[in-house]
């Protein structure tokens, strides 16, 4: 069960948080060595970078450090292949233009998943 390692980036930070809560929070796993990994999931790539990226930031301003990203990480995970869902998301939005769409919605939650590995601190080292 993936979710039972969640720590909430959220909680750590409390109620405070400037740019509002996360819609997907990211689950985030500190290393060996400083390294810490912030992976969230979403129906798009942006979604869940951006996810990603502020649930690492959330863990450095806890920490009073500022944020060295060393990689990221995208993997598709959908069921339905990316082009596939890309364009029936295209002709999707063509037709409605006239009313209801009646193309389904391929894609899910956790379409995509994104993975930040970073440093809070001193830049990051390879």
């Amino acid at each position: 069960m993936r979710h039972a390692v969640i720590l909430l980036a959220a909680a750590a930070v409390g109620a405070g948080c400037e740019s509002g809560p996360l819609r997907n929070p990211a689950m985030i796993v500190p290393y060996e060595g400083g390294l810490i990994v912030a992976t969230a999931f979403s129906r798009n790539e942006e979604g869940a970078l951006r996810d990603a990226v502020r649930g690492a930031e959330m863990t450095c301003e806890n920490r009073g450090a500022p944020l060295a990203v060393v990689r990221t990480t995208t993997v598709y995970r959908g069921v339905v292949p990316k082009e596939v869902s890309q364009t029936a998301s295209k002709i999707g939005s063509i037709i409605s233009e006239g009313g209801a769409n009646p193309v389904p919605d391929l894609t899910t939650d956790e379409d995509y998943k994104v993975s930040v590995d970073f440093r809070c601190g001193a830049a990051a080292k390879n």
